[in-house]
């Protein structure tokens, strides 16, 4: 029988009934060891968790279904009666079905999966203030950003500004540019029912994936752009299954040039999205460009040096052209907020903090989601290998391997992040974009090959009984491999799920089934426990959306406001004392969108702070990556109450002045203000913070108590 006709493998059924099995098994261990130790049977967990399992369990029902009914028949029909031109149009048609259903069910699982953290709203505050007029800003009348993402938060403006309500909105939003990434996926590397649903498998059968499909951050919107990025790029292979391509050192017609300046663009809105993404990117750029300047040789001349000369200025055009949206906001923000990078990075990277520290955190991280939610790990790794041992015919996938292993350092340099997989789940959906490419580009090798193979035969005496009897070997070898493939993917999500995901949530003590588990196992995760925790877990009982509409439907309280409650009041007392904002241990997010209506509030973590997130933090043996707390120089907290500069420390002082200059002067383009950018961003104040050490040592503070967790450690 020939290969393109077979159903999808039965592996692949078997891959998704232990995804479902085991998901539907742990929320009912959870909910089981929850009701014993006298917790409520329906909670987060569980909630996740059943979730989870019904959206898979329908992604089964499609493939018994459509499988059953449809590819089954093709067993049912002579091989002889199979004429390849109506058996194409039947896996056409076949593979189309399947791409609408796959699709369709992934929107529905996302959508009933659909979540928000708490701190996506400190970039939804941003479009909220853009939306109604008040600058893209985080305090109004302070023009700093507190988003990693302008590109996400003035999307998030424009569908507010049309549609309103920041908690369905984004939800939905997120969902429809994940699904569309998929849908881009599915539609350009993925060419058969079973490869359809084996991508689909793998992008809804990893947890941290599904959990940042929505979420309200950017990484749906990363998801989508980088679908668009890839799916030009690839294009410099040639269409999958034609069997024609390019090399990296191909054509450099006008096709090559279009095609630099499509992934430069996409490249732009993505370092728009998330800077630090320019590492994934940088890899491809550099193989485009390098196939452009280098790629035009005629077979057994010499190297045309001026040739090579004469096309660099021209690719260098192609990337600037490219690079204008993201060249375009560089300028706006150095001239409108003060500074070329948003003010979380100066938190995140200005600590002083041992580089040791950061290293450790980073192994933790990526230990985390091995434990966790190994696919993440599995799939980059797999691409790795095929990079490595497939080099020649690996093509395109090479330069995408090397940008994950170089977005993989960056984290590792950094401490990773706080919640579970969040940075990951951009770089396991470039992998499957890649490795299904891959497999599309080997199989159109391969047919190319037999093809000549056949025809050589033709020519030859051998006759058509040893043609036949090639191509069935073909086609066995063929199936086998296929099966090969299906069983690895079972036993990667077998053992993604069976050995990490049972023992998820190990790193945060609210989980109190996972706690139970690790500790019948004696395993320390104290470590981890203080620096990574799943996000979902903690706050899906409040800003799940199914759970937030049957609580509509039927008459109860909505909960996706309540979240934070138990820090709100903070700004409660500050508003009722009358001051003009204030300097508080902690604000989340969800309090400052809902609760702060234009009062003027700053936390210790400093996120949106333009003066303490230039000072040093405070060097503490349990920091957590991403909340490194800075202390509030003595009269600080009464310059932010008053409105005037009443620091103590003279250095400190005019170090503040500079800062209030640059971020709340009306006069935009001031000689002043433009002389003191330029003296910030080149060192020229550095000066005034040679006083102030990590642990502040030798500064007075102002008596502020420290954020919730670094009290209880206390």
């Amino acid at each position: 029988m020939p290969s393109h006709a077979h159903p999808i493998h039965l592996p692949v059924l078997l891959a998704t009934a232990a995804v479902f099995l085991t998901k539907l098994g742990q929320g009912l261990l959870f909910a089981a060891l929850g009701a014993l130790k006298g917790a409520p049977v329906l909670d987060t967990q569980f909630y996740s968790d059943i979730f989870f399992a019904w959206g898979l369990f329908f992604v089964i029902l499609f493939a018994i279904f459509y499988f059953r009914f449809t590819a089954g028949r093709f067993f049912q029909v002579p091989p002889v009666v199979l004429v390849r031109g109506v058996v194409a149009k039947i896996n056409t048609a076949g593979a189309r079905k399947t791409l609408f259903v796959c699709t369709t069910l992934f929107a529905a699982f996302v959508v009933l999966n659909g979540w928000q953290c708490d701190d996506a709203y400190h970039s939804h505050k941003m479009s909220y203030n853009l939306a109604n007029g008040d600058g893209f800003v985080y305090n109004i009348g302070e023009r700093v950003t507190a988003s990693t993402c302008p590109l996400w938060s003035l999307l998030v403006a424009g569908f507010y500004k049309v549609f309103g309500h920041m908690f369905v909105m984004p939800i939905l939003l997120c969902a429809a540019l994940s699904t569309a990434a998929l849908f881009v996926l599915l539609r350009t590397v993925c060419r058969t029912p079973a490869t359809t649903v084996l991508a689909t498998l793998l992008l809804a059968g990893s947890f941290s994936f599904v959990s940042f499909t929505t979420s309200g951050l950017e990484n749906a919107l990363l998801f989508f752009l980088w679908a668009l990025l890839l799916k030009v790029f690839f294009g410099g292979d040639g269409r999958a299954g034609s069997g024609t391509g390019n090399s990296a050192t191909g054509a450099t017609g006008s096709g090559a040039w279009r095609r630099l300046f499509f992934v430069s663009l996409l490249g732009a809105l993505i370092l728009m999205t998330r800077m630090d993404h320019g590492l994934l990117l940088a890899p491809l750029l550099l193989w485009e460009a390098a196939g452009i300047v280098f790629g035009a040789k005629k077979t057994g001349a010499k190297k045309n040096f001026g040739g090579i000369l004469r096309r660099v200025p021209t690719v260098a055009g192609a990337l600037a052209l490219g690079f204008l949206p993201f060249l375009a906001w560089e300028i706006f923000s150095v001239l409108y907020y003060g500074f070329p990078f948003p003010n979380t990075a100066y938190v995140k990277v200005g600590t002083g903090f041992p580089r040791s520290d950061y290293l450790a955190r980073g192994l933790y991280y990526f230990a985390d989601a091995l434990l966790r939610d190994a696919l993440l790990l599995f799939a980059p790794a797999v691409l790795f290998a095929v990079a490595i041992a497939r080099r020649a015919a690996a093509g395109r996938c090479v330069p995408v391997a090397a940008g994950i292993a170089i977005y993989w350092i960056y984290l590792l340099c950094i401490g990773g992040d706080f919640m579970t997989g969040r940075h990951f789940t951009a770089t396991y959906f470039i992998a499957v974009f890649a490795l299904f490419h891959w497999r599309e580009k080997r199989k159109a090798l391969e047919k190319a090959a037999q093809k000549k193979a056949a025809g050589a035969g033709d020519a030859g005496a051998a006759g058509g009984e040893g043609t036949g009897t090639a191509g069935d070997a073909g086609d066995a070898t063929t199936a086998g491999t296929a099966a090969r493939s299906a069983f690895s993917v079972a036993g990667a999500l077998v053992l993604g799920f069976v050995l990490t995901q049972v023992v998820r949530g190990a790193a945060h003590s609210d989980n109190r089934s996972v706690e139970t588990i690790m500790k019948l196992a004696d395993i320390r995760t104290n470590v981890l426990r203080q620096n990574v925790w799943d996000e979902r877990n903690i706050i899906f009982n409040h800003t799940s959306l199914a759970k937030n509409v049957l609580r509509y439907a039927t008459g109860a309280k909505l909960l996706y406001k309540d979240f934070a409650l138990d820090n709100l009041h903070y700004i409660t007392e500050a508003k009722n004392a009358g001051y003009k904002g204030d300097v508080v241990p902690i604000a989340p997010g969800q309090n400052m969108f809902y609760h702060a209506d234009g009062f003027r509030i700053y936390d210790r973590w400093a996120l949106w702070d333009p003066f303490l997130a230039h000072l040093p933090a405070q060097y503490r043996k349990k920091w957590r990556t991403g909340h490194m707390t800075r202390e509030s120089p003595l009269g600080y907290r009464e310059s932010i109450r008053t409105g005037e500069n009443r620091v103590r420390d003279p250095d400190l002082r005019r170090y503040l002045d500079a800062i209030w200059l640059i971020t709340r002067s009306p006069e935009i383009f001031s000689r002043e203000r433009l002389r003191a950018i330029w003296r910030m961003n080149t060192g020229g104040e550095d000066h005034l913070l040679a006083g102030i050490r990590g642990n502040y040592a030798g500064v007075a503070k102002d008596p502020i108590p420290p954020p919730f967790e670094e009290a209880k450690e206390d």
